[in-house]
Order: C-alpha cells, then structure tokens, then sequence
C-alpha cells in the first residue's frame, strides 16, 4: 500500500507519493478519490 503524505506550503499542496513530489494544484478531490480507490491509496486532504 502507497501513502500520499500532503504537506502545505504556502498556497500550493505539495503532495509526495512515494518519493516523488508534483503539485497539487489542478488535481481535484474527485481525481485523488478516483486514483485512490483504483490504486489502494492512502491520503488525506487538508480543509484549511
């Protein structure tokens, strides 16, 4: 099992998956669902 560990800095969500990092800035939570349930994902999202 992969985890997502999302980090905020600033106004962009940096989002590491498993080494690697990509904004998350375009990517909605729709999408990190979608991905999550196809892919046994572990994430979570901060409401802030």
């Amino acid at each position: 099992m992969c985890t997502i560990y999302k980090f905020n800095m600033k106004h962009q969500n940096i989002i590491y998956l498993n080494g690697t990092s990509f904004i998350h800035n375009n990517i909605t939570n729709n999408y990190l669902s979608k991905l999550n349930k196809s892919s046994k994902l572990l994430y979570y999202i901060n409401k802030e």
